[in-house]
């Protein structure tokens, strides 16, 4: 996935602590064969807390294609009785990535529904941009993620941009440093700072905020 490490908010609804980047504790999965650069996923995770009025199952389904170049993925996930019993929340999410001799840019769309009352749903869309250059043993990557309002609900919204310097010391030792700003609008507050799921509600955030955060860090392969 392109931007993950400083582009957290894609996947979280403002105001209703909606968070889709969640690990479900028990899945089951199946993946077709890779047939050309195609596959598609499909995985299940049933609600262990299941009671006579709530089922809290998770559906998710995605088709991708992979070449040298290329990388595209589209992706669904349904989760009926999350937010509000008998509504469903849904996510659809459109990724695609091109790569380039030593760099890659990407663009990611997705559209978030949630319920927020009975036999009612709010949706909310959000943009991911990225983009990495291989420069000798230095690299640069940079990630922008833009907001919408959640339904009819102003200044909801909020804009995160990271900037990102590595530096390989060999195949599988990086050094690496990150600036991250954060802006939310006046309705919103998502936060930087939550590291389980970053760009709920709560957690070191107020609404209307902006934040910073300036990270070091190692990464080794072993």
């Amino acid at each position: 996935m392109i931007g993950r490490s400083g582009a957290n908010n894609a996947g979280n609804t403002a105001v209703t602590a909606v968070n889709y980047n969640t690990r479900q504790s028990s899945v089951m999965q199946y993946w077709t064969p890779n047939i050309s650069g195609f596959q598609g996923k499909i995985a299940y995770s049933p609600d262990s807390g299941q009671t006579a009025t709530q089922n809290k199952t998770k559906l998710s389904l995605s088709g991708t294609y992979e070449n040298d170049m290329f990388y595209g993925v589209l992706a669904y996930e349904n989760r009926p009785d999350q937010t509000t019993a008998s509504v469903d929340d849904h996510a659809t999410r459109l990724l695609g990535v091109y790569k380039f001799g030593d760099g890659l840019i990407g663009m990611a769309y997705e559209r978030l529904s949630v319920g927020t009352a009975i036999a009612t749903s709010e949706s909310q869309s959000n943009w991911e941009l990225a983009g990495k250059y291989k420069l000798g043993d230095s690299n640069l990557g940079a990630f922008y993620v833009k907001n919408g309002n959640l339904g009819a609900r102003v200044n909801t919204g909020a804009d995160m941009y990271t900037l990102r310097y590595g530096y390989n010391f060999s195949k599988r030792t990086e050094l690496y440093g990150a600036y991250t700003r954060l802006s939310n609008d006046a309705s919103a507050n998502y936060s930087t700072l939550t590291a389980t799921a970053i760009g709920t509600v709560g957690a070191a955030s107020t609404n209307g905020s902006t934040q910073t955060g300036l990270g070091i860090g190692m990464i080794h392969s072993f």
